[in-house]
């Protein structure tokens, strides 16, 4: 299966929009088709615990220079993926209307194989703005 196909089936299943900037790499030869994001982000909001995804962005910038190598715009999910295929050191930026900007700083995202990442888990618990 392509990365394009199985990109495709993810991005459909977890009604995401998944926009690669820089940085990308491709696997080729016995890894075509393999990969993982670098992150998997649970979003809630802190004072229910409820889900709190959609309308979410992600921001993720690789260190040192900070470049932006994913942008994700969540629609209706509870996760949200980002990085394919990406390792090394990130910020992490998620904004949402009504909420305070989270971020998470300095991540490190390790290689599991010549040609995949270990995707690293985190949880956004978002507090809304005072209105």
């Amino acid at each position: 299966m392509g990365t394009r196909i199985a990109l495709s089936r993810v991005t459909r299943h977890l009604g995401i929009v998944i926009v690669l900037l820089a940085g990308a790499t491709a696997c080729e030869g016995d890894c075509a088709g393999v990969g993982r994001p670098a992150f998997s982000i649970d979003v809630v909001d802190a004072a229910t615990g409820r889900a709190a995804a959609t309308g979410a962005t992600v921001y993720v910038f690789q260190r040192p220079d900070l470049s932006l190598v994913a942008a994700v715009a969540s629609e209706d999910t509870v996760r949200i993926l980002a990085a394919w295929d990406q390792s090394g050191r990130f910020d992490v930026l998620l904004e949402k209307a009504g909420y305070w900007p989270w971020t998470r700083n300095n991540v490190l995202v390790e290689t599991h194989s010549s040609c995949t990442t270990r995707t690293v888990h985190l949880i956004a618990r978002l507090r809304a703005r005072s209105t």
